[in-house]
Order: structure tokens, then sequence, then C-alpha cells
């Protein structure tokens, strides 16, 4: 049993959680899934705890105010997500108070859950009870050592106790939540944090689904049809814009009263200079030019929320680099594309992609295959279209640490570089290049077909596993009994705010010759509109889109 806290113990404690978190990462994405293959608040997590660890080992053996440093700097620039900033605030508060001396007891340790209570409040515009927010302030306030209290176990016990009391009543203050039939992703994660906690001062076993037992777990309700929020914020933003910011301490409010804006779920953490910055709205442009404006913006990392893949984080085989035979033309400006499906990375070189990196749903390359692309292409100044939002800010690290010039334009869909790669022209300069074909990429609507893997309730009405939608701008379109169905009433939705051209490209599981009579459906129901069809053979989406 731990009686006083220690550097060790603060070391054992992240090194912990992020075990017991990938033990939870499925159940608490669980919590918080739309109905395609999705991962959201436990891989958050997850990654902004590895991140927390990371930071950790490259420290070394550090003294408690160095380990103290080392957590909060690795939970700012590593945070992913609302629920992940949230959390980086959790523990630089924590490390506020714990980096003051080598060692802590129970009112320590006290003092320094009700800091982390205040500024992972201070660090969201419009706090949200039934929360994470609400869970860390309940168990915080029950956090005060008691007579007798010699270690940090009654205290511990006391939060913990609370904290899981309060998860139970999330659905009570937060209505998304009574409807989905679940309890706040985000909020159990913090439950496993203090039951972590727990578990290394007393020496006793980590939570996990397995060991809990009945009396400590926390009941997941059945999902009865509903998508369930999207960790925090209203639904009808689509996208999360994130990125770190270097910038005057002075110039912080200007920024959060710019993105307040234009969205919710807003988060501005940080201190010193460097700030993590947060946001759900539907100007992913002018979001991120509102921190270019007042400071340096980096790691920027745009989500579209419709297109997150369950298997986000996860291992394999590496991807590999694809380069045109006989490439040997100079060009002012490469351009390395990132496809799945050989068809799409075909279709893609043709328009001018200079080296195309595998990857994309459900197989993310790594930053070194991103950048060994970069290395690859025939010019010292490369655009990057990264095709997925899990792939953006990858593709922005591998810029930062490429020995070229490289600008990232942020693509989300595969639909949008294929139909922006129309008119790339090599000879162009690389600002003007990345600058057209942004605004070009920005103008294509695309969409995507797929089956729903679970039963859940849309914008659309409700959803069976197995039904097919039509998936635009973040949201359910359509849902039917067959694919064809699902790909006509999309188009249809697609083109209500116009369009002249539609690029279907057809996935693994889309037979050609059914591909070629959708095509003849849709020319026929379409006769003003251009169409074109290529086998892109793209895994989990038999159709993907794009509509200029």
């Amino acid at each position: 049993m731990t009686r006083r806290l220690r550097s060790k113990d603060l070391e054992r404690l992240m090194r912990s959680y992020l075990e017991a978190l990938r033990a939870f990462q499925e159940e608490i994405n669980a919590l918080n899934v739309y109905p395609v293959p999705d991962g959201d608040t436990g891989t958050n997590l997850v990654l902004t705890m590895e991140a927390v660890v990371e930071s950790i080992d490259a420290g070394g053996n550090p003294d408690m105010a160095a380990l103290a440093k080392a957590v909060t700097r690795g939970s700012l620039m590593g945070a992913r997500g609302n629920s992940g900033v949230i959390l980086s605030q959790v523990f630089r508060g924590l490390c506020e108070v714990l980096g003051t001396k080598e060692e802590h007891g129970a009112a320590d340790v006290a003092r320094a859950l009700r800091r982390a209570s205040e500024l992972a409040y201070g660090a969201v515009q419009h706090p949200v009870e039934g929360t994470i927010l609400t869970v860390v302030r309940e168990a915080s306030e029950v956090a005060d050592p008691l007579p007798g209290d010699g270690d940090l176990e009654g205290l511990l016990v006391r939060a913990t106790q609370e904290a899981r009391a309060s998860l139970d009543r999330t659905p009570d203050l937060l209505p998304a939540l009574k409807q989905a039939g679940v309890v706040d992703a985000g909020a159990l994660g913090y439950v496993v944090f203090l039951e972590t906690f727990l578990a290394v001062v007393t020496g006793g076993r980590l939570p996990s689904p397995e060991v809990r037992g009945a009396a400590a777990a926390i009941e997941v309700p059945e999902r009865r049809g509903s998508v369930g929020p999207r960790e925090t914020g209203s639904p009808e933003f689509g996208f999360e814009v994130q990125y770190v910011l270097e910038t005057q301490d002075e110039k912080v409010p200007r920024l959060r009263e710019r993105l307040a804006k234009l969205g919710d779920s807003l988060a501005v953490v940080g201190g010193g200079g460097r700030y993590n910055v947060h946001v759900h709205t539907n100007e992913v442009g002018q979001a991120i030019e509102a921190g270019m404006a007042l400071g340096r913006s980096s790691r920027v990392q745009v989500t579209f929320f419709a297109d997150q893949v369950a298997a986000n984080g996860k291992t394999g085989a590496g991807p590999v680099v694809e380069l045109p035979d006989g490439q040997t033309m100079k060009v002012a400006t490469a351009v390395v594309a990132v496809a799945s499906g050989e068809g799409v990375a075909g279709l893609l070189r043709s328009r001018g992609a200079h080296c195309v990196v595998a990857g994309g749903q459900s197989m993310n390359p790594s930053t070194a295959d991103i950048l060994a692309g970069i290395e690859a292409a025939p010019s010292q100044d490369v655009v990057v279209l990264p095709n997925n939002p899990n792939i953006i800010p990858v593709a922005r690290k591998a810029a930062e640490v490429s020995s070229k010039r490289v600008r990232v334009v942020p693509t989300h869909a595969v639909g949008q570089a294929v139909c922006a790669l129309a008119g790339f022209q090599p000879s162009l300069g690389i600002e003007v290049a990345a600058a057209l074909l942004e605004a070009a990429a920005a103008a294509v609507r695309d969409g995507a077909v797929t089956r729903a893997v679970r039963d859940a309730l849309t914008p659309q009405g409700p959803v069976k596993a197995g039904q097919w939608m039509g998936l635009s701008g973040g949201e359910v379109a359509v849902v039917a009994e067959d694919g064809s169905e699902a790909l006509l009433g999309l188009v249809a939705r697609l083109l209500e705010v116009g369009g002249r051209k539609v690029v279907l490209l057809a996935g693994e599981d889309a037979p050609a010759a059914e591909a070629e009579a959708l095509l003849d459906r849709l020319r026929g129901h379409f006769p003003d509109v251009a169409f074109e069809l290529y086998q892109g053979g793209q895994p989990l989406y038999p159709y993907l889109l794009g509509v200029e």
C-alpha cells in the first residue's frame, strides 16, 4: 500500500492508466458509436495517453517536478478529441500541485483533484453537465481527507465511488445520453482513471471489463437504436478541428471569441505561449485560419465525423509506396496522395499524383510511410493529399520532419482528391498549387454508401444492422434496403444544391455489372449531369462519390 505519493507512483499511474484504457477502449467507443465503422472517445483517450507515456520515456528517470512537466506537456501536445483535451487539463491541474514537491499525502492529492476540476471547467467555453466535466467535479468535491486518513486509500475510495455514481447520473443531465440509452463515454474514461489510481495506491488489480466485478462495474445499457452523441456538442457540426498553436497569451481571448462563433465544443487549453485548440465546426478553413492569424499552428487535425474508423490506432502490415513506372519527368510541384484500392491509386496517378501511399479506412499509414512517399516524389516541393481525416495529422508530422518543402491539403475523402486533381498542373509553384488544390477540393461534395453495423436512430429515422446508408456531410442522408437504392437516393440529395458532374468509385464489394447498371439508371434519372464510373477497389464502402 502507498501511504505517500512519489514520482515512481505517478509514473506507474500514467503507465497503468494507458494499460487500463486499452482494455476499455472498445467499451468506451461503443458508448459513442455512429452506425458506421467508427472509433471515437476510447481511441482518443488511448492516443492521448500514449503521448503522455512517450513524453515520460523521453525524460528518462525524472524527479517529481520533471515528471509532472513531462505529463503536462505530453497530454497537451498529444490530446485527441474533446475528451482528450479535457483530460489534458485534468493532468495539468494534478501536476500543478504534485510537481511542487517530491512526495504527497492525502491532503495534497485532494487539492490536486480539485485543481484538476477547476482547469477542466476553465478549458471549455460552454461547459455541459452530464459529461466528463461533471464526474471530475463531483468526484473532487468528496475527495477531502477525513480525520484518521493516514494514507491515500480512504480518499480515493470516496472519490471513485462518487465518480461511479456520478457516471450513472449522466443520462439524467444530458438528454442525448438518455435517448441513446448510454452513459457519457469520456466520463467512463475518467472513472477508469480513478479506479486505476486506487489500484496503484493499494496494490490491487487494474480495472478491466473482466475483473471489475458486479459491484464496481459500470453497466452499459443496451443501445436502443440511437447513434449517441459524438463526445459532446451539437450534431449540426460535421467536423472536429484541432491544432497546436504558439501565440502570445494575451491573444487567446480573441481566438476563443472568434472560434465560439464558428461552432461548439470549444476548448483552448495550455499556457506559456503554447495552446491546444479544439472545436466542432462546419467552417474548417476559418477555424484553422483563426489560429494562423494569431500565431504559428502545427499538428493540424481535421476529423470528418462520418468517416471515423474503428480500426484507428490498430497496427498491421505497413502500407507500401507505389511510384508510376518510368517516372522521370521533372516537375515544380509533386503530389503525394493516400489511397486504398488499386483502382483508386491508378486513377490518382493518371490525374497527376506522382506517388501514392497505400492506406485509408482501417489501414492508416504511418508518418514514416508518408515521409517515404514525400522523399520519393520527383521534386523538392511536394503537396500531400491525405484523403482521410485520421491521416491528416500524420501527414502534417511527415511534412514537419521532411527535408523538402511540403504543404498538406487537408482532404478528408478520396473523392475530393480525384476531382481536385483533374486540372492539376505540376509546373505550378507550391503555394499556388496547394491553394488551387485546396479550393478545388473544398468545392467537392463527397458521399459514401455502406451498410449499418448496428441498429441506430439517424436523422433519417431508425436504421437496422445490415441496412444500407448513404452518408453526406457527416450525417446519414439516406436509409435503404439495398445498396443501389441508397446510392440513387444519395446522388439525388447531393444534387439538390446543384452539380454538373459526379465521379463514382466502385469498391471491391461492388460487382462491375452491378455498377454499370447503376450508372445507366443514374444517367436516366439525371440526364443533365455527367457521370464518370471507375473501378476503385476500395474496401468498406462499395461506392464512393464526388459531386462537382
